[in-house]
């Protein structure tokens, strides 16, 4: 995220995250930890605890005995990704610089996280009608837009009932547009050229399991 964040965003820290995810175990829980690449520890280990703390510092958790609350955007935060049922990890690779955006989709709410220096997390939360798979594609394009010739875009899209799809776009000086992918029922990355962007974007709606012309 390369503007001013809106007042509404919250940073937090890795150790933060983990705390609220351990405040409801679950199969979405898990989704979401996977995609932001979180260990999976134990609630009394010494990590999860520390993210208590500071939440608890920061006001934004309630502590009555034994039993603790999220607070605000951290009860927001928990909510939507302990609940989530669409995860997106997009990443850009401009010249030295790379950028990490997650977006998650859940019945409490939608998110994006971008990952900061220093194991921190900004949380922007969106409104109920951004569309995280257009906007994921929007960021792909950006990407483009400011980068050099040699730019690479890797999305991770996975859903609820459908298992994590995978694509990379590369644009270099060389060999121009790429688009790599695994197949269906393969293991093997096929790479496929392409003559501009709007094809290459085309093919990695197709790969991420996206109907083409409606990215949602």
């Amino acid at each position: 995220m390369t503007a001013a964040p809106p007042a509404s965003a919250v940073q937090f820290t890795t150790h933060e995250l983990l705390a609220l995810l351990a405040l409801n175990r679950g199969p979405s829980e898990e989704a979401s930890r996977s995609m932001l690449k979180l260990a999976d520890l134990p609630d009394t280990s010494e990590l999860v605890r520390a993210g208590f703390s500071t939440l608890s510092v920061r006001e934004l958790l309630d502590r009555k005995g034994d039993e603790v609350t999220p607070r605000g955007p951290a009860r927001a935060l928990a909510r939507i990704l302990t609940s989530a049922t669409l995860w997106i990890d997009a990443t850009v690779a401009v010249a030295r610089q790379t950028s990490v955006t997650f977006l998650v989709e859940s019945p409490a709410g939608k998110a994006a996280l971008f990952a900061r220096p220093g194991s921190i997390v900004l949380c922007v939360p969106l409104e109920a009608s951004v569309d995280c798979s257009q906007m994921a594609l929007e960021l792909a394009s950006a990407g483009f837009s400011s980068g050099g010739q040699d730019t690479l875009v890797s999305l991770r899209r996975r859903t609820s009932d459908v298992p994590s799809r995978t694509a990379n776009v590369r644009r270099t000086a060389e060999r121009g547009w790429e688009v790599a992918r695994t197949p269906a029922g393969g293991d093997d990355l096929e790479v496929m050229p392409y003559a501009d962007e709007a094809h290459a974007f085309r093919a990695l709606r197709a790969a991420l399991g996206l109907p083409a012309g409606a990215d949602g």
